[in-house]
């Protein structure tokens, strides 16, 4: 972004303390513009994707000690000056996550197979995530109390959803607030299918790892189930025309393997969640009673 992160720089740092750019392995002239510009520049070594970029943020505020950590992309489609609107939102409504809505009142030239594609995420991640909010916006304000519980893994688009059913997770406030966005000079760093399928696929992991036995469970149940109504037909239509649709015997015995083997694997790795969950729980069991005791102890002397 050697075109316009100066720029971007330039005109974040009338509203802020810090400005830091993650500079995800560039080739051109971004480290040392933004450098020029007066940012702190992080720089990886070779490009890792969207999410570590945001990884990296994450970290950084973490390091400062910030009250709060401001994400925008350098690639000037967010506007600096809207800064202001997303800490006020933060500060009156007592949110922890304030996303820079392209949908809320004003009027965004966003393309349309953009604002489809983007809706589509909206409602997926709305299912995960607590209420529907412009999911794939990268213009957001994180509270002192975000910034501490949400560690994204993610290393590509997907982050961002990720972060939203994360803050569920952790019960964190989460609103929005109109922003305007121009697309004129920005470029998407991903052809718009790629970055769809992959936030859908990182959701997919994201709840197959955090409830597999809801997510593989019921998805075996739907499998198993297919494959009985299935067979209840091969019996059937065998017993009336004395002939074997063989076809339709071998996907009924795929369906039924498949959904047992994911009913299975749900199973299974719910049972290895819970013991981890459970091991933990003892662990810090265990260490508040020793701290106690040593408490206690100190308190004698």
């Amino acid at each position: 972004e050697e075109k316009t992160i100066a720029d971007v720089v330039e005109k974040t740092k009338p509203y802020v303390d810090s400005v830091i750019v993650v500079d995800d392995g560039s080739v051109d002239d971004t480290f040392s513009v933004a450098q020029s510009a007066g940012a702190t520049v992080i720089r990886h070594r070779k490009n890792e994707g969207y999410g570590t970029a945001i990884r990296t943020c994450f970290n950084a505020a973490r390091k400062f000690n910030a009250d709060i950590l401001v994400i925008l992309d350098g690639d000037g489609q967010h506007h600096p000056e809207h800064i202001p609107k997303l800490i006020d939102a933060m500060h009156k409504k007592d949110l922890d996550i304030v996303i820079g809505s392209r949908f809320s009142k004003m009027q965004n030239d966003i393309p349309t197979y953009r604002r489809f594609g983007i809706a589509v995420l909206n409602q997926i991640t709305a299912m995960f995530s607590k209420g529907k909010f412009d999911s794939q916006s990268g213009f957001r304000a994180y509270s002192r109390k975000a910034i501490r519980l949400i560690n994204p893994v993610e290393n590509g688009m997907g982050v961002s959803s990720e972060i939203l059913i994360k803050a569920r997770e952790h019960d964190l406030k989460v609103g929005e607030v109109p922003i305007t966005v121009s697309y004129e000079d920005a470029r998407p760093s991903q052809h718009p299918v790629s970055h769809g399928l992959g936030v859908i696929v990182s959701i997919i992991r994201l709840i197959g790892q955090r409830h597999p036995l809801i997510f593989f469970g019921f998805s075996g149940l739907i499998f198993f189930g297919g494959g009985m109504m299935s067979g209840w037909w091969v019996l059937n239509r065998y017993n009336e025309v004395h002939i074997l649709p063989v076809g339709i015997a071998l996907i009924t015995v795929i369906l039924v393997i498949l959904g047992v083997f994911l009913m299975t694997m749900g199973m299974t790795m719910w049972v290895i969640q819970d013991t981890i969950r459970r091991s933990i729980a003892e662990h810090e069991g265990h260490r508040e009673v020793v701290e106690s005791a040593v408490n206690g102890v100190e308190m004698k002397k």
